[in-house]
């Protein structure tokens, strides 16, 4: 077998671990901005931790980029158990990826802005009365891309079977973790969200990992061993 394969293999395995923890780390060191806050508020918190927000925009950013090949790992990993929901959920959750980097670009701006005390209260005005409409249409598909993709992955891995049962409901209930987070004004319940997509993806590539480069190349994935196999192979 080439050894492009395995480098594919090995690549998508690093992904699907390096893309999730990255974003799990920035949403960790972004300053929490509260469901009420208008858009003043906003910019005195962004200008009260503006190497905080660098540093969170850069994590989700890399964060965003890793995940798209993750995804596709994560798809063909699917394409034999589950297709149909692997391709819906996956594209909705690169779109979710893709528009969360065009966030950021949003949120670097409102850095630019909260950097100028004396302009924050004009430009809060201004933010408010704003007739930039794509922006909201972005950020509809950054949260309904990484919502809804979350939960068709999590449906997918229940259907193919690819891994327990217990990581499909854990996919499909993220994302309700992350609302009630937003909810209840608690960074903390946020962070345990994406920790639990972190988990589900570092079991997949760890599966990707023991798959051999024939059997990748083929679009399977190798099968955990049962645990009457694990019993046997321990005792003899």
């Amino acid at each position: 077998m080439s050894s492009t394969t395995r480098f594919r293999r090995l690549a998508s395995a690093a992904c699907l671990v390096l893309g999730p923890a990255l974003l799990v780390a920035g949403f960790a060191v972004m300053p929490w901005r509260r469901s009420d806050a208008t858009e003043l508020d906003s910019l005195n918190l962004t200008a009260a931790n503006i190497t905080a927000t660098q540093i969170a925009d850069l994590l989700v950013f890399a964060g965003a980029l890793l995940l798209i090949p993750a995804l596709l790992a994560f798809m063909r990993a699917l394409g034999r158990g589950a297709p149909v929901l692997g391709l819906v959920g996956g594209v909705l959750s690169i779109a979710g990826a893709v528009a969360g980097m065009l966030v950021v670009v949003s949120d670097q701006m409102m850095i630019a802005l909260a950097d100028q005390p004396a302009l924050r209260p004009d430009a809060a005005a201004a933010l408010a009365e704003s007739p930039a409409w794509v922006l909201g249409i972005v950020l509809v598909v950054f949260l309904g891309g990484s919502f809804i993709g979350t939960i068709v992955l999590g449906a997918a891995v229940l259907r193919s079977r690819i891994l327990p049962a217990w990581t499909g409901v854990a996919l499909i209930a993220a994302p309700a973790i992350s609302i009630a987070s937003h909810i209840v004004e608690r960074q903390a319940i946020d962070v345990v969200s994406g920790l639990l997509q972190l988990v589900v993806f570092a079991l997949l590539a760890q599966r990707v990992l023991a798959t051999d480069d024939a059997l990748w190349e083929a679009g399977g994935l190798a099968r955990p061993a049962s645990p009457r196999r694990a019993a046997v192979g321990a005792t003899s």
